[in-house]
């Protein structure tokens, strides 16, 4: 069977592998420009959430499938909520499956992403921490800093070439400075290629797990009961207890065998450690 990846970022290569060995599913790029669906550069705003876009675009793979059956990726990067020092990168690999009518996800959640963010002058001292931020592998944007998106430039992976996209954005910017990003897409952005590569792996591994009702694939994890017991108050406090499996394609729901935890440590407890 073959699976239609939408992808103009080179991410096939990510998936192909755990799809092979653990599915015998071929995947291939579709060509489609999947950032009508939305830029990290900010050019065109996402509609909907990640999951949202990400099952988008595993639709137009299917729907370009002999075998009708789709892949896409959506990632989200910002600041992380559990290190709020750290970045977060959130990607989400998505399979449908249109003649069965199943649409499976999975994700994962890196703080392995390197990014580069500063406001700079034409002639500045920028180039050493560009280099720490992973560049010229990691690639970056460049745009005036004030004003408007334009000129922007993209996947810059050379020292001359920002600096030349440093002067015409600074030119245009109504401040005089340009502004350097990282281009997080994931042909420039090799941090965030392997969350992409686990978040996939993870997808076929899950469907490999059938429905013990109506056997469908894509059996697992749908949601959490919550509530632990501090161990020292009794304070019930919002953690996961317990991992609800399910089925996307029958709703068939059962909690898992073993808890994730009967109680926290009272140092994570809001009344024993406020």
């Amino acid at each position: 069977m073959t699976a239609g990846f939408a992808t103009k970022h080179d991410k096939t290569e990510l998936v192909v592998p755990h799809f092979g060995a653990l599915l015998d599913v071929s995947v291939v790029p579709v060509d489609f420009d999947t950032d009508t669906f939305g830029t990290f550069s900010g050019e065109v705003a996402r509609e909907g959430s990640a999951l949202d876009t990400a099952l988008r675009k595993a639709r137009v793979g299917a729907e370009s499938s002999v075998d009708s059956l789709g892949i896409g990726s959506e990632g989200t990067i910002g600041p992380s909520h559990q290190l709020p020092l750290l970045t977060a990168n959130a990607e989400i690999v998505a399979f449908v499956d249109l003649r069965r009518g199943i649409s499976v996800t999975e994700h994962t959640i890196s703080h392995s992403i390197r990014t580069i963010a500063m406001t700079v002058q034409p002639h500045g001292n920028y180039h050493a921490a560009l280099a720490a931020g992973g560049f010229p592998d990691h690639g970056v944007i460049v745009k005036p800093a004030d004003g408007e998106l334009t000129p922007m430039f993209k996947g810059l992976h050379s020292f001359a070439d920002v600096d030349s996209a440093v002067r015409v954005c600074s030119i245009a910017s109504a401040d005089g400075k340009a502004r350097i990003e990282s281009d997080f897409r994931a042909n420039h952005c090799p941090s965030r290629r392997p969350a992409i590569a686990e978040a996939g792996h993870r997808l076929a591994l899950r469907l490999r797990a059938c429905c013990p009702t109506c056997s469908a694939p894509g059996w697992g994890v749908v949601t959490y009961e919550r509530g632990v017991p501090c161990s020292l108050c009794g304070e019930i406090v919002d953690l996961p207890t317990r991992e609800i499996l399910g089925c996307t394609a029958c709703g068939e729901q059962r909690p898992a065998v073993r808890p994730i935890r009967t109680s926290i440590d009272p140092s994570r407890c809001p009344l024993c450690n406020p």
